[in-house]
């Protein structure tokens, strides 16, 4: 893999992917850890964000090694520190996409997020689990020629728990764009940042799909008066529990420094 040429994807399209970031023994530790949590996922939303899956992953001294050895990646560091002058990870979750679960709408990172990235310094790397394709929900970006760096207006949806891109702004950017499902292999991870525009296909089949969200920022451009993502604030309850694998919390952990 040519790192160089995976953040020139990022510069120029706001995306790339890194294939087998975690192999497949390492998975296995991983899914052994949060299946027995998986009946806990809501099936009524895209993808459901239960804290008690993802607290998951952190539960067995595998599962915690897994973790560790993703944060320690010579090419994840690489690329994120490049776009960041002092990246720590601000948040990290486990999203089911559940069995037969809907659509997750057209978004952008960022409109979650603005209120404390106000400068749009976050970027997502989302792990499949297991193989992703069409048929359980992959992800699909839309892909402008020039890339898109601006947030743009998003509606509440589905009691306010997810939001959606209207159609008419879509079809306006599907003038210069293009759309592209990101089949990945299980150990694959999609890398992107906070203004790409993105969903979640539906899932067809009658068992979850399985990633792992982990959110970088740049400390740097984060000032003492934003609060930190509410997941950040609940990870904090399993700092103890990290600690014991590797030297910091999982939401302050500083690349330069591993």
């Amino acid at each position: 893999m040519k790192i160089d040429a995976k953040i020139e994807e990022i510069r120029n399209y706001g995306f790339t992917s890194i294939p087998n970031l975690i192999d497949h023994s390492d998975l296995r530790c991983l899914l052994e850890s949060v299946e027995p949590y998986l009946h806990l996922a809501e099936n009524n939303y895209g993808t459901s964000k239960k804290p008690e899956i993802t607290l998951a992953m952190f539960r067995t001294p595998s599962a915690r090694r897994v973790m560790r050895d993703i944060i320690f990646n010579r090419a994840l560091k690489t690329i994120i520190s490049t776009f960041m002058r002092d990246p720590f990870i601000e948040h990290t979750k486990i999203l089911v996409k559940p069995a037969n679960g809907p659509e997750t709408p057209w978004h952008q990172d960022g409109k979650f997020w603005h209120d404390f990235d106000p400068s749009k310094s976050m970027v997502s790397v989302w792990i499949a689990l297991e193989s992703t394709n069409i048929h359980n929900g992959c992800l699909e970006i839309l892909k402008t020629k020039a890339r898109q760096t601006e947030l743009i207006k998003h509606a509440k949806v589905r009691d306010n728990k997810e939001m959606e891109i209207p159609s008419e702004c879509i079809s306006d950017k599907l003038i210069d764009g293009v759309l592209i499902p990101i089949e990945l292999n299980a150990g694959d991870a999609l890398i992107f940042d906070s203004t790409t525009i993105h969903r979640a296909l539906p899932n067809k089949l009658n068992h979850p799909r399985l990633g792992i969200k982990i959110v970088f920022q740049d400390q740097a451009l984060r000032t003492a008066n934003i609060p930190k993502h509410k997941s950040s604030i609940e990870m904090n309850g399993i700092s103890g529990i990290i600690n014991k694998t590797f030297p910091c919390a999982m939401t302050a952990v500083r690349l330069r420094k591993l």
